[in-house]
């Protein structure tokens, strides 16, 4: 008495081999930016069967030889699987990830263009978020305030140059 109508039925065939599943390992940096050049993953099988493996996964530029291409691949954590098949048809597959960072964007605004040596200017910090250091160039400016925003004052007057450097 099924709810929705009729009961649906689903065959699926498989067959037990003769054999113990292979037992695998797998290795990879497990980060890399997005700009780094290629690496190759690596995998072992460690039972000793001889067979095949093919790497897959977003960022998997060679599939047999296990190169990953972090520009090809998400930003982000990329699963990457081996599967190996035995010379006696027995399968088995391992994954690790692959993180993918993007290159961080150093920016922000100020509040104002022209000021005397007595008042302070407001620098706001708009580049990606949780980046892991902001390195200020205040132009010998005095800034205090938060890492990512500051409130910096000038001794001497003339053109300022402030920069910023984010990792």
């Amino acid at each position: 008495d099924p709810i929705c109508g009729e009961f649906v039925t689903t065959v699926v065939d498989c067959a037990s081999q003769n054999c113990l599943v292979p037992s695998l390992e797998i290795s990879a940096e497990e980060s890399l930016c997005v700009t780094e050049g290629t690496i190759t993953v690596q995998a072992d099988v460690l039972s000793g069967e001889s067979g095949s493996g093919t790497f897959s996964g977003p960022g998997i530029i060679d599939n047999v030889n296990g190169v990953f291409d972090p520009s090809e691949a998400n930003i982000g954590t990329n699963r990457i699987i081996y599967s190996f098949i035995s010379d006696q048809n027995c399968f088995a597959s391992i994954s690790t990830s692959i993180t993918v960072f993007d290159l961080p964007v150093a920016s922000f605004s100020q509040d104002r263009d022209t000021m005397c040596i007595t008042e302070t200017l407001l620098l706001e910090y708009n580049g990606t978020e949780n980046v892991e250091s902001l390195m200020w160039d205040l132009d010998n400016g005095q800034g205090t305030g938060l890492l990512t925003n500051q409130e910096v004052t000038f001794p001497t007057q003339g053109l300022k140059i402030i920069s910023l450097a984010v990792e």
